[in-house]
């Protein structure tokens, strides 16, 4: 009887204690791949350097997560309009507090974290400059196959970005395939304050595909419109 009575208790003190969630960490290393000419889309002021970072430095990029972060919040819109939308593609957030979180990106002699997210954790910011996804750095993954981190992270007067929901985007792609030859989702730009883009990094091995969207909803017509969209969209992050 004392036995049954004590495998009850056990059974509900299981029953009563929530499963925590299972941590996960991805790491991936890349290098600098390419310094940016004089562009009008790029690079307009034509800035030839920034501080800690050279062509050819290493990058180094790790996150950590949990179960409780994984979201899937489709349909959304880019900063150009189109509409993505595939439930196969799921995404975790990063800025919700959870303890677990952590980002760590080296490149050159500069180090980044979680904290140096562009407008991180702040609703105001994110609604102001437009910000797509209101998680804070969201890292992007298609079935398994991690895609990339969305998010700018900003300290030593140098953003760094992986725009990977942008990069889908066809005319990103178009101006990456100009300047680089190919286009991929985890592409790095490295650019100032005023967002001159100096660098291109990308992470090392094969590219991951990038799975075409079920549906492009085109609201911005003409690459004109387009560049304008998106300086006007770094100009507020420049200004913050």
């Amino acid at each position: 009887m004392k036995s049954a009575f004590q495998a009850a208790a056990v059974a509900a003190i299981l029953i009563a204690t929530p499963a925590l969630a299972t941590p996960h960490s991805i790491s991936r290393t890349g290098h600098v791949i390419s310094q940016i000419p004089k562009d009008g889309f790029w690079n307009p002021a034509g800035l030839g350097s920034l501080a800690g970072i050279a062509l050819g430095d290493a990058i180094h990029f790790s996150a950590t997560y949990d179960d409780a972060d994984v979201e899937t919040p489709w349909p959304r819109a880019t900063a150009f309009g189109e509409v993505f939308n595939r439930p196969d593609v799921h995404t975790v957030g990063l800025g919700n507090g959870n303890p677990v979180n952590a980002v760590s990106l080296d490149v050159g002699a500069l180090h980044f974290d979680l904290s140096d997210q562009f407008c991180f954790r702040d609703a105001a910011c994110i609604a102001a400059n437009g910000l797509e996804f209101d998680t804070g750095p969201t890292l992007m993954f298609h079935n398994s196959s991690y895609l990339g981190m969305d998010s700018c992270l900003h300290a030593h007067a140098v953003f760094a970005c992986q725009l990977v929901f942008d990069n889908i985007n066809p005319f990103i792609a178009a101006q990456n395939e100009r300047l680089l030859g190919y286009s991929r989702s985890d592409i790095y730009i490295f650019a100032d304050e005023s967002f001159n883009t100096v660098f291109f990094g990308k992470f090392d091995g094969p590219a991951v595909a990038v799975p075409e969207p079920s549906t492009w909803a085109l609201m911005i017509a003409g690459f004109g419109l387009a560049g304008v969209a998106l300086r006007r969209r770094q100009t507020g992050v420049a200004a913050m």
